[in-house]
């Protein structure tokens, strides 16, 4: 059986590129079909303002119930550590997660447009998309841990993340001006096309674990979590860097009703963002392996503080241009480090269970945020200045966490042993 037999033939270095692909292509497809920031990212956004006629409060509020799923990614990271589906770990998850996700966006395409049909479709692709991509970073903590590589994983990561956004900057616009229902079809063939590549390329042996042994394997992932000091510090840091209350819907507002910008030019600003960002997360594969996890930390923490403050000169097309630039530069590589600390901190055992449990946090406070971000935008008569020190505020509280991470976790390059792992079992 050349399936089950590949893992034990293959040369480590060998795996460690094949998982590195299977990382790199299944972010970039996962990206594309999100309708939070793939390619119809913007249709979703003028539907509900335009069709529907929705203010800002209530388009945050039909994304918030929209984006439920992603609450409960701990509960598909139990499933995927503990529980095999079609005789394994994570590609019977892959697989199957992938091909529903792209059923229902052929569904959503074909169907009539309702706020009811819309949403609850969303919900569904959510579901697919949310189990797709726990499995596949339990996949990234596995073998990062494994290989000591983390920050090289976490890099490629956010590498293929934002080439996904750089490509959707650039076509969403033109999706949602004129190619609305074959752009959501499109969506959809791309994930078909992700089950296919997980079929042919993820070499997993089928295995089959007691129903006892898994019940047994659960609690013991439980008390891992709920004892690791490290994973709860690490959640904290990433539920700062998520909370972002003006830069999601009111920027949207600001960017539509203030300074009148297209929904192409709104595409070319992401594109810009995503650009500098991508050339951030190249940089990180050499950085995580030259400077300690600390070190980058401080460094991407103050750029994303610097760069939040950029936003103040957000008040034209030349000036959105350049804060654009900034923004993705410095949020990349506040984000780069962070993910790289996630990874680490991620008790070995549950990979996919802790790294969702700390990303469905995340998710919580983004979604949280942009719900009372708008609710403020409106307070302050759609100003988006006060908006900016809320946002540049919240940023700079991260600082405050690196002091108490543990030296053992951050003190170290990617590469090195004692990066990853040791404070962790002390932890659990």
């Amino acid at each position: 059986m050349p399936e089950t037999s590949q893992p034990m033939i293959e040369s480590g270095q060998s795996q460690f590129r094949r998982v590195m692909m299977l990382v790199g292509i299944g972010y970039l497809f996962l990206i594309f079909s999100d309708h939070r920031d793939g390619i119809t990212a913007l249709t979703i956004k003028v539907i509900l303002k335009d069709q529907f006629h929705l203010n800002p409060t209530k388009i945050a509020a039909f994304f918030v119930i929209a984006s439920m799923p992603w609450y409960f990614k701990p509960l598909a990271g139990l499933l995927t550590d503990n529980f095999p589906l079609l005789g394994t770990r994570r590609k019977g998850y892959l697989v199957v997660s992938t091909l529903l996700a792209g059923i229902f966006w052929i569904v959503l395409a074909i169907v009539p447009t309702s706020y009811g049909s819309m949403l609850t479709l969303l919900v569904c692709i959510n579901i697919g998309l949310v189990i797709g991509q726990t499995t596949l970073g339990g996949l990234l903590v596995q073998y990062g841990q494994e290989y000591k590589a983390t920050g090289q994983m976490s890099a490629i990561r956010n590498a293929s993340e934002n080439l996904a956004l750089l490509v959707s900057a650039l076509v969403s616009g033109w999706i949602a001006s004129h190619f609305v229902r074959p752009g959501m079809a499109i969506a959809g063939v791309l994930l078909f096309a992700l089950a296919g590549f997980f079929i042919k390329f993820h070499h997993e042996p089928r295995e089959t674990i007691p129903s006892t042994g898994a019940a047994k394997a659960t609690l013991l992932q439980f008390k891992k979590l709920f004892t690791s000091r490290t994973l709860w510090i690490a959640t904290v840091f990433w539920m700062l860097i998520r909370f972002t209350p003006g830069f999601q819907t009111p920027l949207f507002f600001h960017q539509t009703d203030h300074l009148k910008l297209s929904l192409e030019f709104i595409g070319f600003l992401k594109f810009i963002n995503c650009g500098t960002a991508f050339i951030g997360s190249l940089a990180y594969i050499y950085l995580c392996r030259r400077y300690s996890l600390r070190t980058l930390l401080y460094f991407g923490v103050i750029l994303n503080v610097l760069s939040a403050f950029c936003y103040l000169g957000y008040n034209s097309k030349l000036g959105a241009g350049l804060v654009e630039s900034a923004a993705g530069l410095g949020t990349g590589m506040a984000f780069l480090a962070i993910l790289d600390l996630l990874a680490r901190s991620t008790p070995k055992g549950c990979e996919a269970l802790g790294y969702a449990l700390i990303f469905s946090f995340g998710n919580i406070s983004l979604f949280t945020s942009d719900f009372l971000g708008a609710s403020w935008f409106e307070k302050f008569g759609n100003s988006f200045t006060p908006m900016v020190w809320i946002n540049s505020g919240t940023s700079a509280l991260v600082l405050l966490a690196i002091p108490f991470l543990p030296k053992s976790l951050v003190a170290h390059t990617d590469g090195q042993p004692s990066a990853v792992g040791a404070e962790i079992h002390h932890d659990s």
